[in-house]
């Protein structure tokens, strides 16, 4: 079921449901609704595949099926990084960064800030 696979992931990433829903562009309340068992729109499973990098017969299944859960060759999830390596605000910047529609200018910005007179 979509909403236990929801759940799972998220839990697996050490969110609340405020955080995921804030990554989504959507009301806790309403990311809470997918939680408890109602399906998410196209673009919202869309979204939650962008998001944790996941396929989409992966969220809808819960399953590997063909061994590939994942969108890029690996784990791509946080869940092998020891927890206290990131902090909550960092792993939230993480799954923010995974849904940039331009990833290159975020990382451009963020290393001229970076960068100190």
């Amino acid at each position: 079921m979509i909403s236990d696979t929801v759940k799972q992931l998220r839990k697996n990433h050490g969110l609340t449901q405020a955080q995921v829903a804030e990554c989504l562009g959507l009301e806790r309340s309403t990311y809470a609704y997918y939680e408890g068992g109602r399906v998410p729109g196209v673009e919202i499973l869309l979204r939650l595949c962008s998001l944790y990098k996941i396929t989409l017969e992966f969220l809808i299944t819960g399953e590997e099926n063909g061994g590939k859960a994942y969108l890029h060759e690996g784990d791509t999830s946080l869940d092998h990084i020891p927890h206290i390596l990131l902090s909550d605000e960092e792993k939230r910047l993480v799954l923010l960064f995974r849904l940039c529609e331009d990833k290159a200018a975020v990382l451009e910005y963020v290393r001229n800030a970076s960068v100190k007179d």
